[in-house]
């Protein structure tokens, strides 16, 4: 699968858990912009920053409930609640919003941070978040995701790669395909599951460094997780954990815990 690929982890500094992407030996095309907009003020209530002890952004996040926040699992990966907090209520990084400790991160017990499978995790603030205009849950989906289905991706993630970071929240339609043409265009870089799924309306237009464990959405329903994709938006699909695949799992984390 890897004879064709060398498979690296992209560590940025202080997003040490930000956008996980398998790179061609060769370089490819130059870095092109992800194609979003700022998103209005409120657009994206159930959004959340993941911060360091520094206070700075290195993943996204989506509002469960008034306790829990589901992100990816390369995100929380050896961190600790001391090291995280989770920040809603604003849609810029520098001000606003209101800040919450974490209580636990569970990570998926079948996460494998080599072929990036089963890349989800759920982390409960040590408070109840206070919901109001700018605060929102999202639900989970009542059905599965199909090719064709639009889709709205949110985040802090870099502009271009390289590039720099939006200050302000970024917003992008999307369009997902099938597993199949998701399969067939990393057939010789890394493995994609029925468990995830792919979004790709043309190159230019994508997720980036940042914008990893936060939410993609079809029809007010949270759909996908972001987790890992060629860098960035050069006409590789991207690639999320499938919320509904994951559904009973999550479920299960929030109401034992």
């Amino acid at each position: 699968m890897f004879r064709h690929a060398v498979f690296l982890v992209c560590i940025l500094a202080l997003e040490n858990r930000a956008f996980i992407l398998p790179q061609l030996d060769e370089q490819g095309p130059g870095p092109r912009i992800v194609g979003g907009s700022t998103a209005p003020d409120g657009r994206v209530p159930y959004q959340a920053s993941l911060r360091n002890v520094l206070n700075s952004h290195f993943c996204g996040g989506s509002v469960l409930n008034n306790r829990w926040v589901l992100t990816a699992a390369h995100c929380t990966v050896g961190q600790s609640k001391s090291s995280i907090k989770v920040v809603v209520g604003t849609n810029n990084l520098l001000v606003g919003g209101d800040r919450y400790s974490v209580e636990i991160i569970i990570i998926h017990e079948g996460y494998d941070s080599v072929q990036i499978s089963n890349d989800v995790s759920v982390i409960k603030v040590t408070s109840d978040i206070e919901f109001k205009d700018r605060v929102q849950p999202i639900q989970l989906p009542d059905e599965d995701t199909y090719a064709g289905a639009d889709v709205v991706l949110s985040g802090w993630g870099r502009l271009s790669y390289p590039g720099i970071y939006p200050t302000q929240l970024q917003i992008i339609n999307l369009t997902a395909l099938s597993v199949e043409e998701c399969q067939a265009a990393y057939s010789t870089i890394n493995p994609v599951f029925p468990s995830e799924i792919c979004t790709l309306t043309k190159a230019g237009e994508g997720a980036c460094h940042g914008d990893s464990g936060g939410p993609l959405v079809e029809n007010d329903r949270l759909v996908g997780v972001v987790s890992w994709g060629m860098p960035c938006a050069r006409g590789y699909p991207d690639v999320y954990s499938r919320v509904y695949y994951f559904k009973s799992w999550i479920q299960d984390k929030m109401d034992n815990n």
